[in-house]
């Protein structure tokens, strides 16, 4: 069964996340009649690469607010600025798309938690949607992998298949739009072959009922930041209410 979209939002704290997307959005069984595509971060260099990728898959880039400034590595100093955004200006979208909290990166799950404690106390009348990125492994911790494990959160899933125009999307976006993000890509490529493999990568999160007290406690107890990032999950949990 086809599913229509008239209006979905993209969030993405940092450029390039966007990819992460690419598997639904270009999928057969569903269709988007318009994309909005909003980047967090204010780093302008890569302001502008994400502009190439709008132009690249026809979406809208959005322009955050001026008056909240994300620093890479540090959203949670604006948990509550995120809450008070996203609460003014989601109201038109029916479907919106963000990163699940899964330790990987601490600013992808500050800003879904803001989303998700915005859905809390407002009842956002959308369906929301969350994409993998990377996460620990269980067995080693201090390596990463892509994808959603097979054992996470198995009745709340919205599938999706694959298509050849979304992989060559998303490298043909790569190419152009991201030049300087080349070996990010290249290191994580393995990693997504894998997940693509076992089929990790076919499916998002349906988060619409699900509270973030629940995602806090299933996500990793220690998180890839904490390793390579330097933030203790405790010191970041401290911003998160």
């Amino acid at each position: 069964m086809k599913k229509a979209f008239n209006k979905t939002l993209i969030i993405c704290p940092h450029a390039d996340d966007e990819l992460f997307t690419f598997g639904l959005l270009y999928s057969r069984a569903n269709y988007f009649k318009e994309i909005d595509l909003l980047l967090i971060g204010s780093d302008k260099e890569r302001e502008k690469e994400i502009i190439i990728s709008s132009k690249i898959n026809k979406f809208n880039p959005i322009k955050f607010s001026k008056n909240i400034y994300c620093i890479d590595s540090f959203y949670h100093f604006n948990f509550k600025n995120l809450k008070k955004y996203f609460s003014k200006n989601l109201i038109d979208y029916d479907l919106v798309l963000s990163p699940l909290i899964e330790g990987g990166h601490q600013d992808h799950d500050t800003v879904t938690a803001a989303l998700l404690k915005c859905n809390e106390t407002k009842k956002l009348n959308t369906k929301i949607l969350l994409y993998s990125c990377y996460r620990s492994m269980k067995i080693f911790p201090n390596l990463f992998r892509c994808g959603i494990p097979k054992d996470l959160l198995k009745d709340k899933r919205y599938y999706f298949k694959h298509t050849f125009k979304s992989l060559f999307k998303i490298t043909k976006t790569i190419l152009i739009a991201y030049k300087s993000q080349y070996l990010t890509w290249l290191i994580l490529f393995p990693f997504l072959f894998i997940a693509y493999i076992f089929r990790e990568l076919n499916f998002m999160i349906v988060a619409d009922d699900i509270s973030l007290e629940y995602l806090l406690k299933i996500s990793p107890q220690k998180p890839l930041y904490e390793t390579y990032r330097n933030l203790k999950k405790s010191s970041w949990l401290e911003y998160i209410h």
